[in-house]
């Protein structure tokens, strides 16, 4: 038998090696998760542990669950809290707390654990665009693990140059998705555990004040004028996404802008304020869309293929869009004109994702793997010229689970990054422990 997800968004499938129709074995509970995955039979060929966990960034219920073939789909036990996938071998749950990697035995009778949890190791790799730790285990007492920061959690935002010269720091490690006002002199920020809020932090004062409160919120987006911020919203206990406006001073309420029963990740405003680029659709799957601001008209499609396509920003004439799609089998940046229809070009040709336009409209930025790219650009009688791309510098750059970039550039062309501070390029150490049991409690 074997044990599936068919999408992101849901609970867990058997079905037959031989094939067949796949049936469901596991429910999500809708208040709490919005996926299931990672599953591992247990010795009795019934039973089965996996990971269920939020998309919302929520960590409060995200967790190793119990679950059974003879379950029925009912909704699983809860064994221990997590942070990503579980593995059982030599008679212990194996699973990760952020970068820990820990283990607690495991009585496959009662189907409990038992005692307290003992860390094996910390620094373990932990990809938590998947909730997904780098180790595996035998049951003749091997583990092998990686180690390194992967997790945007751990990042800390960092002014850099267009030559990679570190500048200065900015507030507290944790803080993501950086969107820089249009003055230059704030940003607005994702920041919090277990659930995630938006923040604004001033550059001068140095102070950061809370902006939404109550719900998952996350992926701010300045409007031109300084004004509003539209952000991602999933209000408490709920597992729908929606855009929502607020006033970025903080004064009145949020605004709810028209819901779609899919996930509304906004990506940019445009300059003459009527418009926002929004991802639609599951993260990893989605497509890009229009959302106006006026209350009389519909979102409507901009991008939309088979293809993963996201990340879409304004040019600052507002006259053209650059995004990423998937569509070649891997990320790369093109522009299109809004509101289209038209032809689009493509821009980068070797690897390129999260544009960000030059303040002067003459180049786009990107990122590839570590790499901070820039593509010199133009425009003229309705058609886009591009130029040789430069490799400007390298770092490292925290994306979150909804593949928002973890960096923006400001005004005056400095980059605000989010930066893991090593690199993920070349190979990764892997570690071996042998035995590992020998020095548990019994």
């Amino acid at each position: 038998m074997l044990l599936f997800t068919p999408n992101i968004r849901s609970g867990l499938f058997q079905v037959p090696a031989t094939g067949g129709a796949p049936v469901a074995v596991t429910t999500v509970d809708l208040s709490k998760h919005s996926t299931h995955r990672w599953p591992q039979f247990l010795p009795d060929g019934d039973h089965f542990i996996y990971l269920a966990t939020s998309h919302a960034g929520s960590k409060e219920f995200s967790g190793i669950y119990l679950g059974a073939l003879s379950g029925s789909g009912a909704q699983g036990r809860l064994l221990v809290r997590a942070d990503a996938n579980a593995l059982f071998a030599s008679g212990y749950l194996l699973f990760m707390r952020k970068t820990d990697l820990l283990a607690q035995r495991f009585d496959t009778r009662s189907m409990e654990v038992q005692g307290d949890p003992v860390r094996l190791a910390d620094k373990t790799l932990n990809d938590q665009g998947i909730w997904r730790g780098v180790f595996t285990a035998s049951n003749n007492g091997y583990i092998v693990y990686a180690t390194g920061a992967n997790s945007a959690d751990e990042g800390q935002l960092t002014w850099f140059d267009t030559t990679g010269k570190v500048l200065g720091m900015v507030g507290e490690r944790g803080s993501n998705s950086p969107r820089i006002s249009p003055d230059g002199h704030k940003v607005a920020l994702e920041f919090g555990e277990p659930i995630p809020e938006v923040w604004i932090f001033n550059f001068a004062s140095g102070l950061r004040t809370r902006l939404t409160n109550g719900g998952a919120d996350s992926a701010p987006v300045w409007s031109r004028d300084g004004k509003n911020i539209v952000y991602f919203s999933i209000p408490g206990n709920s597992s729908k996404a929606r855009l929502a406006v607020r006033a970025a001073d903080g004064t009145g309420s949020e605004t709810l802008l028209f819901q779609e029963d899919q996930w509304e990740t906004p990506t940019d405003w445009s300059p003459d304020g009527k418009y926002i680029l929004y991802d639609h659709g599951d993260p990893g799957a989605t497509d890009i869309f229009v959302m106006p601001v006026s209350a009389d008209q519909k979102p409507f499609p901009f991008v939309q293929t088979p293809a993963w396509e996201r990340g879409g920003v304004f040019s600052p004439d507002g006259h053209w869009v650059a995004y990423a799609s998937r569509e070649s089998g891997r990320d790369e940046v093109y522009v299109a004109p809004f509101p289209g229809p038209g032809p689009r070009w493509q821009v980068s040709s070797k690897g390129a994702g999260t544009p960000r336009w030059r303040r002067d409209g003459k180049a786009i930025y990107a990122i590839n793997g570590d790499d901070v790219l820039e593509f010199p650009i133009s425009s003229s009688n309705g058609s886009i010229q591009t130029g040789e791309s430069k490799v400007l510098f390298r770092t490292t750059i925290g994306e979150t689970l909804l593949f928002t970039a973890g960096y923006d550039v400001s005004p005056d062309g400095r980059f605000l990054i989010n930066s893991l501070g090593t690199s993920r390029t070349g190979s990764r150490p892997l570690t071996l422990l042998v035995n590992w049991t020998a020095g548990l409690n019994p």
